[in-house]
């Protein structure tokens, strides 16, 4: 048994958190006393917890998605196959379809000047990818059709909006401009 310095009651050694420093390596407040506090630190200093937080990712952004990316890079393949049994589940299919939906709802939105012979125009024009210059016969370059600006940046499903590219430079080029490609 422990006594809480907070509430002055008597209490089983499992309601105090560990404390590294403490000669008996509990704390001196029960758990109860200390989420009491925790919670009522955290009501009175939410607003000027939020504004160090937007200050710091402000100043700190380029930094963290640098280390976002290389994490990425390093972990891979654990990501992807996490995506892989996500996109299996209930909730990863609904996402997909309402991916899937947003994206024919962008695409059927305005105006289009899309046909087959305007397609087929295009095929003949582009006999090789316009961003690797690699032939689209090659069996890992598969052809598929690039909105130039993207359809989530404000393109518009348009002959002059659209390029046939190889599958692999197309989802390199993700919803990026050209020129925002790296």
């Amino acid at each position: 048994m422990k006594t809480c310095t907070k509430c002055g009651q008597d209490k089983p050694l499992s309601e105090f958190y560990g404390h590294p420093t403490a000669r008996d390596g509990l704390g001196s407040w029960c758990r109860a006393c200390r989420n009491a506090h925790q919670r009522e630190y955290y009501r009175t200093h939410k607003g000027k917890k939020a504004t160090y937080m937007r200050e710091y990712n402000k100043e700190h952004r380029a930094e963290h998605l640098a280390y976002l990316r290389e994490y990425y890079e390093e972990h891979k393949e654990e990501h992807l196959a996490c995506m892989r049994e996500y996109l299996k589940t209930k909730k990863g299919k609904q996402v997909r379809v309402r991916a899937n939906y947003v994206r024919r709802a962008r695409m059927t939105a305005g105006e289009t000047n899309v046909t087959d012979q305007g397609l087929l125009t295009l095929l003949e024009e582009h006999d090789v990818c316009p961003y690797c210059g690699r032939p689209f016969d090659e069996a890992d370059h598969k052809q598929t059709w690039d909105h130039v600006v993207p359809l989530s940046g404000g393109g518009q499903h348009m002959l002059d909006n659209l390029l046939p590219v190889g599958l692999r430079c197309n989802l390199a080029k993700g919803a990026s401009l050209p020129n925002e490609r790296q």
